[in-house]
């Protein structure tokens, strides 16, 4: 239940995504999916990582969309962003193993 659950929210994203004009999809993709735990910048996704908007300032933080060949969805990284930094380095080392 949980793996269709999952495809259907991803599915829905990604219509909501793809779906209106050229312009809206464009002001969509760059919405912040949160704030970065590291520097406090704003979390982008691009085609293959969710990754922080702080990158030319130095900051390296990243979600990968596919962590050992588990697809990672927006709704997964808004949770993981909501939650203590312990607390997301322990949820992506359950997502690998």
């Amino acid at each position: 239940d949980t793996f269709l659950e999952e495809l259907v929210s991803e599915l829905k994203e990604n219509i909501e995504l793809f779906s209106g004009t050229e312009g809206e999809r464009i002001e969509r993709a760059m919405e912040s999916i949160g704030k970065c735990p590291k520097c406090g910048e704003e979390i982008r996704a691009n085609s293959k990582a969710y990754g922080c908007s702080g990158y030319k300032n130095g900051c390296n933080f990243v979600i990968w969309k596919t962590i050992a060949g588990k697809n990672i969805t927006e709704s997964q990284v808004k949770q993981l962003l909501t939650k203590k930094q312990k607390e997301v380095q322990a949820a992506l080392q359950k997502q690998v193993n």
